[in-house]
């Protein structure tokens, strides 16, 4: 799959009644957009839906409307509300930020230097409510280091804003803050890289019978969209991600797949 089909924040995470049927559930993410695909989770023995589900759209922003409108709300004759949230990677989830809806409104961008935080409101806001604009300064001259951070009240408006502002500000979505309350390594330093590798660039022959896959990616590619790769044929058990830089390429990472069955790796 071109990873270009799959933006960032694009697939969710639904925890559903069980009673409920897929065209129920597809039926009600159809409401916001361009549903790619509608994976439930089943019970290996019984093939039963296990009341979970992942749901992957065509942008990000449909993504972020259907789980503003869709989470706490019902469907069809279930009583039960819905929890939707987006579908994040095990490192991703683990962390303390992980449960906090507001880590997918900021954005991150490079600017020129002479823009001021009013220059950024008046061609963002045009996307939605903004809580806060913040321009990037050195401390010492206090001059504009050409980079800043959008926050958006809502989720859909960030992805609103990810997808139609001008280019030439090369918007992304700005990393969670660590536990400590300080930011992630700075984003621009991944702005900066050359041209990103594709999704494989090399996987590890195994002997017959092993149950393990092992490949070197891109390190623009998110965890979540990595892992939705990896689960495309049945039986993955867990993706572990190795974030240390591979000597032979500085702009990719190693990750490994375990799967349940021979063959499937």
């Amino acid at each position: 799959m071109a990873e270009s089909l799959y933006p960032p924040y694009s697939r969710l995470y639904v925890a559903y009644d069980k009673d409920t049927t897929e065209e129920e559930l597809t039926g009600t993410f159809q409401n916001f957009g361009n549903v790619q695909n509608v994976n439930l989770c089943r019970d290996r023995a019984t093939g039963k839906p296990k009341g979970f589900a992942f749901v992957q759209f065509d942008k990000t922003s449909e993504a972020a409307t259907a789980m503003e409108a869709v989470n706490g709300s019902t469907i069809g004759h279930s009583n039960r509300p819905v929890r939707v949230t987006v579908a994040l990677s095990r490192d991703q989830a683990s962390s303390s930020s992980s449960n906090d809806p507001s880590q997918f409104h900021r954005l991150f961008l490079v600017i020129p230097k002479t823009f001021t935080e009013n220059d950024l409101d008046e061609h963002f806001s045009r996307f939605g409510s903004i809580e806060n604009v913040s321009i990037v300064k050195d401390r010492e001259t206090k001059e504009n280091k050409g980079y800043a951070y959008v926050k958006y009240k809502k989720f859909s408006d960030a992805a609103r804003a990810f997808e139609n502002c001008d280019r030439s500000y090369k918007v992304v979505f700005a990393k969670p803050k660590g536990p400590a309350g300080g930011g992630r390594p700075i984003e621009r330093e991944a702005l900066s890289r050359p041209e990103p590798v594709s999704i494989c660039t090399h996987i590890e022959e195994n002997p017959h019978g092993y149950t393990g896959l092992w490949a070197q990616v891109s390190m623009d590619l998110p965890d979540e969209h990595i892992e939705w790769l990896f689960d495309i044929p049945p039986g993955l058990e867990y993706v572990r991600f190795f974030n240390e830089i591979p000597y032979e390429n500085p702009y990719s990472r190693k990750v490994f797949a375990q799967y349940d069955s021979p063959g499937l790796s």
